[in-house]
């Protein structure tokens, strides 16, 4: 059975909003993101996200100055990719379908559905609603969450209020060159 990971960068103050004004890319970070990309086969993202990261992406395979980014945009323009929306987006990125859900129950069925289907491991890829939706219904087996050394001090935080306990393993973590730490866990 296919495993759904929720994948997301945070800052040490729990903000996921506005990732522009203080996430730390590095060059290891995209390697590190590249090999995570090889165990899957489909990403989904938010559709209030989608148009920004495929208005992105789609071109970088071509513009990008850095090689690194170059080899990760290729990677991710030919994965599999999914937006769940409750309305109709438009669909711009190559390898991309939409999927309407209306509830949470819904959604479930779209998850254990995905996850019944042959194939490698599916990665939440944002927004802020569908990590919440995710995690906050125990919709995945995984968390893959990159805690990045700033404080931001304001923005939209993922786990205030959190509804249920989740008790998680720690399977990995690594140490970026920039201070990123990436935490692997798997649900207990």
């Amino acid at each position: 059975m296919r495993k759904i990971i929720v994948s997301l960068h945070m800052s040490l103050d729990n903000v996921v909003s506005n990732p522009e004004n203080w996430m730390l890319m590095s060059d290891d970070i995209l390697e590190s993101a590249i090999l995570y990309y090889e165990q899957l086969d489909t990403a989904i993202f938010g559709s209030k996200t989608y148009p920004f990261l495929a208005e992105y992406w789609k071109h970088a395979e071509q513009i990008s100055p850095s090689n690194i980014e170059r080899q990760f945009a290729k990677k991710i323009n030919e994965i599999n990719k999914i937006v769940l929306s409750r309305s109709n987006v438009e669909i711009v990125w190559r390898n991309t379908e939409l999927h309407n859900f209306s509830d949470a129950q819904s959604l479930s069925r779209l998850v254990e559905r995905l996850k019944q289907q042959n194939g490698k491991n599916i990665s939440i890829e944002s927004g802020v609603g569908m990590w919440k939706l995710f995690l906050e219904n125990s919709f995945f087996d995984e968390l893959l969450v990159s805690i990045h050394p700033v404080i931001v001090g304001k923005g939209e935080r993922l786990f205030l209020n959190f509804p249920n306990k989740e008790e998680l393993i720690l399977i990995n973590h690594k140490i970026f060159d920039n201070g990123v730490v990436e935490l692997h866990f798997t649900k207990r």
